[in-house]
């Protein structure tokens, strides 16, 4: 899970679950135990509890240079990494899913 924050930087709990492709119950217990530590610091942004490492833990960038070359040796991880919607939706953009209304819908 170190690994998968070090990919995205900042991270909801919700996102490193599936880049790591852990259970989120234990993601959650890991960032509690990490943030009582020091290790990461946690933000709320809306209704989603935002992770990021702590500048401020002693070791925090010998900690970074290790994961940074640790990433390469798992490239299944940064592809997973790269999958993760960074920016939101354009506001009124359809989904791409038929609504009952549309021919070939499944409800016709």
């Amino acid at each position: 899970m170190l690994l998968a924050l070090s990919l995205l930087r900042e991270a909801s709990l919700a996102e490193l679950a599936r880049v790591a492709g852990a259970d989120p119950s234990l993601v959650r217990r890991k960032i509690d135990a990490w943030e009582l530590q020091g290790l990461v610091q946690t933000r709320a942004l809306g209704t989603a509890r935002l992770t990021s490492f702590n500048p401020r833990f002693p070791g925090s960038s010998e900690l970074l240079s290790l994961l940074e070359e640790l990433e390469m040796t798992e490239p299944q991880l940064a592809a997973r990494a790269l999958t993760i919607r960074r920016r939101p939706r354009r506001k009124g953009k359809e989904l791409g899913l038929l609504s009952p209304d549309q021919e070939g819908s499944p409800w016709n």
